[in-house]
């Protein structure tokens, strides 16, 4: 091999190794970068269930922090209209042993006149968000001030689920509606 076939082989292997460095590099940063999302908790796997017979799917993250806001989103995957019984009303139960338990949680201010219990459509393709701040809420009967009867709590960690109605009409009543269930937990 002559001078110049020696340079040229050198600079060749100098290069390539300089450019596995590079890659392997960029390859540490790009990963490491993706792993840092401080928004989700570690475990924030989604659940996923449905579509039920009136065609509702039901989404949320299997696991929240103390103190964040819990969604589920519904979503209608049908070219027809479904109806769910009181969205704006958060029917969450939390486990204790082997049974479920429902929260406190009410959808109107004390004293407030509600709206009477109904179904509300969702339409074909349609989705809604449902939150809830990890709150029990109640009205205390013994204070005669309806402004200062609201009592509220924030629940502990555990095991816990959305109870989501959902019916294809809205002249039917609960007996015939068709229940989902999603399963969350708080640490």
């Amino acid at each position: 091999m002559c001078r110049a076939e020696m340079r040229w082989y050198g600079f060749c292997c100098y290069f390539d190794s300089m450019r596995f460095v590079c890659i392997f590099f960029l390859s540490i940063l790009i990963f490491s970068c993706a792993g840092n999302d401080q928004s989700a908790s570690k475990d924030s796997g989604l659940v996923e269930v449905g579509p039920n017979k009136n065609g509702i799917k039901a989404t949320s993250r299997s696991s929240y922090k103390l103190g964040e806001i819990v969604i589920v989103v519904l979503e209608n995957t049908t070219d027809s209209t479904a109806y769910l019984f009181q969205p704006n009303h958060a029917a969450i139960q939390k486990q204790q042993d082997t049974n479920w338990i429902d929260l406190r949680i009410i959808p109107y201010p004390c004293g407030a006149p509600g709206a009477p219990p109904g179904y509300q459509p969702l339409e074909s393709y349609q989705e809604i968000d449902i939150h809830w701040d990890q709150r029990e809420s109640w009205c205390d009967g013994s204070v005669e001030d309806p402004l200062n009867q609201l009592r509220t709590k924030e629940v502990k960690s555990g095991k816990y689920r959305w109870v989501i109605r959902t019916n294809d009409s809205p002249e039917k009543n609960q007996v015939d509606d068709e229940v989902i269930y999603l399963e969350f937990s708080i640490k």
